[in-house]
């Protein structure tokens, strides 16, 4: 069946993600990406990240959306684990993207999720959180899970948070601070996960 339209530029957080998110992480000294909860419609971005020469790595706790995972980089993992199947500070960016209150619901699980993401985080690594402002959950610049382990900030250029006038999708940028511990326990990844 043919795509009638493409979900990427329907939106305007979308077509931010593809027009300024994603040239800027492109360009920038980023080495290793981990895509958080994959959608046929973000299976291109690995293509754009991967030419770009970013070691692009996607994941999500259902099995099914291996399809809009990357290829031979995809995890199929609850995120509030993720610190227990991949190395400590391997990542230097991770992009949690309309995860937070879709699906990860509860302030605790955010919190776990969160914490699990800066372990795997390198120093100064890089956290982009897009969530909806509307939904019934904290805003997440306010967890426990942030204010320990991150600040906000972005260092590519691109403002730390980024509204929309006509969604309630919110970006927002943070960068793992000093502070944060980090969890040397890991499995490795189907024997193939390079630290």
């Amino acid at each position: 069946m043919p795509v009638l339209f493409n979900f990427d530029h329907n939106y305007s957080d979308r077509r931010y993600m593809v027009n300024k998110i994603l040239p800027a992480l492109m360009s920038s000294s980023v080495q290793r990406l981990l895509f958080v909860g994959c959608k046929e419609y973000t299976a291109r971005y690995g293509r754009r990240l991967t030419r770009a020469g970013v070691d692009y790595w996607t994941t999500d706790i259902d099995p099914a959306a291996a399809i809009g995972g990357e290829k031979d980089h995809h995890i199929v993992c609850d995120i509030t684990k993720i610190n227990q199947v991949c190395p400590a500070e391997s990542f230097d960016a991770v992009l949690l993207n309309g995860v937070l209150g879709h699906g990860v619901d509860e302030e605790s699980v955010m919190n776990r999720a969160l914490t699990a993401i800066a372990h795997i985080l390198r120093p100064n690594g890089i956290l982009l959180i897009g969530w909806n402002s509307e939904k019934k959950h904290p805003n997440p610049i306010e967890l426990d899970g942030v204010t320990m382990n991150f600040r906000q900030g972005c260092p590519l250029l691109l403002p730390a948070r980024k509204t929309f006038a006509d969604t309630d999708h919110v970006y927002d940028w943070l960068i793992k601070t000093s502070a944060a511990v980090t969890d040397t326990t890991t499995q490795e990844i189907s024997g193939h996960f390079y630290g």
